[in-house]
Order: structure tokens, then C-alpha cells, then sequence
């Protein structure tokens, strides 16, 4: 509920999206829920990122983007348990 005060393209209110739905997937094993929040909070932000001056701008599309990595990741099913990929040298 109070997530519903800040605008949605706010670097805090993103960066707690991007928290809560590595929780959801990391801690709870819940993949799907973990997707839907990160695909719900990239579709609002990117809708109002233009109402934020450039300095906003920037600190959202930084968070945006971790989000659009983390559900590319787990929407290819990343090998990663914890989210994380690891390459062999």
C-alpha cells in the first residue's frame, strides 16, 4: 500500500521492487511471483519515467535495468539458485 505514495518510476520505490522480488525468488522459491512483480514494476515505471527530471531518470533506468536482468535471467530459468550466474574460466 504505502509503495503507492511514491510515483512509480521512483528510484526508491524501484529499488524496493527490485529488492522484494529477488526475496520472492531467492528466499521463497517463488519464481513466479518474483517475474510478475519485476515485469508489473518495469511496465509502470517506464510509462512514467518521463515525469522525473534527468537525475531521476537516470538513478530508474539504472534499477530498471538490474530488473530487466533479473527477469531475463529467470524467465530462461538462469542456473543460478541465488539469481546468480556462474561462467567456468
Amino acid at each position: 500500500e504505502q509503495a503507492q505514495v511514491l510515483p512509480p518510476a521512483n528510484s526508491g520505490r524501484l529499488g524496493l521492487a527490485l529488492n522484494y522480488s529477488v526475496f520472492f525468488n531467492e528466499v521463497l522459491g517463488n519464481a513466479s511471483d518474483a517475474i510478475a512483480l519485476a515485469r508489473k514494476t518495469i511496465d509502470e515505471a517506464s510509462a512514467d519515467l518521463a515525469n522525473h527530471d534527468e537525475a531521476m531518470q537516470n538513478d530508474s533506468i539504472q534499477i530498471l535495468q538490474l530488473l530487466q536482468d533479473n527477469l531475463n535471467l529467470w524467465n530462461s530459468g538462469g542456473s543460478g539458485a541465488d539469481g546468480t550466474a556462474v561462467e567456468d574460466l
